[in-house]
């Protein structure tokens, strides 16, 4: 599943807490973040209606296809693979693509545990004009993106 924002403003992180966030259940059409202020206010953050219908399938390519592998250092379930000057990501432990071979630039940022025991790798994405990131769920691969526009 592909998740599209752009652009958002969001709280500082070193000034915030994530309180609540609802789960993302399949038959759910939205995700709701709820991140409280040092001084104990809640806002909310993000507000996110998901689209489930029509969510294109990844294309899926042989390792052996592409022009160069490079496996995450920090997180070696997954690689940034590239094919015709393009990248994408590629989940070394199910051997399947999690995004299009499409993006300009990656880079993997970091590995989160979240309070529900969820596991999450943030990558650097750029493509074209669009830069942002890249959030990819390692239980379900599901990915968010947040772009801004240059």
């Amino acid at each position: 599943m592909a998740l599209f924002v752009a652009p958002c403003s969001v709280f500082a992180q070193s000034n915030t807490e994530l309180v609540d966030s609802t789960s993302c259940e399949p038959e759910e059409d939205w995700i709701v973040e709820v991140y409280e202020d040092e001084n104990g206010n809640e806002a909310v953050s993000d507000t996110i209606w998901l689209a489930n219908s029509n969510i294109p399938q990844v294309t899926q390519y042989d390792l052996k296809e592409c022009d160069k592998v490079t496996v995450c250092a920090e997180n070696p379930k997954y690689a940034i693979v590239v094919k015709n000057g393009k990248c994408g990501i590629y989940d070394n432990n199910l051997h399947v693509n999690v995004t299009e071979i499409a993006f300009d630039k990656l880079n993997f940022l970091q590995q989160t545990v979240l309070e529900n025991g969820h596991v999450t790798s943030m990558f650097y994405v750029a493509d074209g004009s669009k830069r942002g990131k890249l959030s990819v769920d390692e239980t379900t691969n599901n990915i968010v993106y947040v772009w801004t526009e240059d």
